[in-house]
């Protein structure tokens, strides 16, 4: 068998393991680790010992050198080493003819990355020997210290806007609390507070924010749950607002549209709008919608039962619009046969003025217009109406806020709320949830 001129094998080697070919390996030559002497005209780079003192010798110079430049400037010694790293590296010295393969041939990349993970495990060894606990604790201390103060600041932050509106306000009292909990548990902290507060009104973030293109990017996906899992369980109406900011001046009035379709979600709608009705600073706009040559999907008692509820919901807003001294109120009623003409409609009112707020309901009960609609909605949380007004499909810049009636069993007695200084109590609920919100003389 003829004989094998072996030139450097561990170039050989390392080329046997980059390749796809496993039919032959290379194993190291004995007599290449250490020269024989120069006497005998050997090159010491053609040796492995001899390469890696030089290597270690060369980086250490380097690393010194650079330490020494840099002292002036007073920065970190890492900072010499990796000035050192860029120096020798392929960015600079590299660049030189030949410099790589004399000074650190790719046969020798084997024996310096082993020394280099030797050296890290002693450096790792040596800090779990020396370190001291007290320090790791008062680290351990400072980083939470840290960390308590950066989320008291962000608490700070939203406690002092609603406090500094509370003062400026008339009838307007802000209570803050704070409370840390996951995401997964959060609904349960939501819903006690607001059950030992008696409060009518959850009032949650939409999960997506305006982007800088129009459309809207996702602020933290763990929000559409918890908003979920606030209506679920809440005790109170919950409402969640895709805020895309208002569009109206400072000192100007606010265009606000109700959308009202039926239903104890929209009947909540129609107490808020009456509420709305007493703002001067409101131009406030009721769209009530009806379907032509529609049937309801309940029973036909249930379907008067709830079309007396709305009526009378409607009825009362109107009573409180014609007192005057109020908000600029215009009440339409609109009969389209199906969802392409209520869309139209809605695309209507906003052509005829950009708007800042459309309020509506969730679930738009006992009506066929937007029977289908949930089937390609994205949120569901919002309902069929609330996902198309904050879809980027519907052009409009005014925020949304969509509200979800109280839906549990009925309880006998009704709790009394303090809201914007009148006493306000949750009437007679009925099969479907709570009513409106009732309102009493302060």
């Amino acid at each position: 068998m003829a004989a094998t001129m072996v030139t450097d094998p561990l170039a050989d080697l390392w080329n046997h393991t980059m390749s796809t070919d496993r039919t032959d390996l290379m194993c190291f030559y004995p007599s290449k680790i250490t020269m024989g002497g120069i006497w005998v005209g050997d090159n010491p780079l053609d040796f492995s010992m001899p390469l890696l003192l030089f290597q270690v010798l060369l980086i250490t110079s380097t690393t010194r050198a650079a330490t020494l430049l840099l002292s002036p400037l007073r920065l970190p010694r890492y900072i010499s080493e990796i000035l050192a790293g860029f120096l020798l590296g392929p960015s600079v010295l590299g660049r030189l003819p030949h410099f790589s393969d004399l000074v650190f041939p790719i046969r020798s990349l084997f024996v310096l990355e082993s020394l280099a993970l030797f050296g890290l495990v002693y450096y790792t060894f040596i800090v779990g020997v020396e370190i001291e606990v007290p320090t790791i604790t008062n680290a351990g201390l400072r980083s939470f210290g840290f960390a308590a103060g950066h989320t008291e600041m962000q608490f700070k932050h939203i406690s002092h806007a609603l406090v500094a509106y509370a003062e400026n306000a008339e009838g307007v009292s802000a209570r803050t609390m704070a409370a840390v909990s996951p995401y997964v548990s959060m609904h349960e902290d939501i819903t006690s507070a607001a059950e030992n507060l008696h409060s009518a009104l959850i009032l949650l973030p939409f999960h997506k924010h305006r982007s800088v293109d129009g459309g809207m990017g996702v602020s933290h996906p763990a929000i559409q749950p918890l908003n979920g899992s606030v209506q679920r369980f809440s005790p109170c109406t919950v409402g969640i607002l895709v805020d895309r900011g208002l569009a109206a001046v400072p000192g100007a009035g606010y265009r606000v549209v109700a959308l009202f379709f039926g239903g104890s979600d929209d009947r909540e709608v129609a107490a808020l709008a009456t509420r709305m009705a007493k703002n001067p600073a409101i131009d406030l706009t009721v769209l009530r919608f009806v379907q032509k040559g529609g049937s309801f999907t309940a029973s036909e008692f249930d379907a008067l039962k709830e079309r007396k509820a709305d009526d009378g919901c409607l009825r009362e807003f109107l009573d409180r619009a014609n007192e005057g001294g109020g908000a600029t109120v215009e009440y339409r009623e609109r009969g389209v046969f199906n969802a392409n003409e209520m869309v139209a409609e809605i695309q209507s009112v906003e052509a005829m003025g950009n708007k800042d707020l459309f309020v509506v309901g969730k679930v738009p009960g006992g009506s066929g217009l937007t029977a289908g609609m949930a089937e390609w909605s994205e949120c569901p949380e919002l309902g069929p109406i609330g996902d198309l007004l904050a879809s980027k499909d519907f052009q409009t810049t005014a925020s949304v806020l969509v509200l979800q009636a109280y839906g549990r069993p009925a309880v006998v007695g009704a709790v009394s709320v303090d809201l914007g200084g009148e006493s306000v109590a949750p009437t007679e609920r009925s099969a479907s949830g709570r009513g409106p919100w009732a309102r009493s003389a302060p």
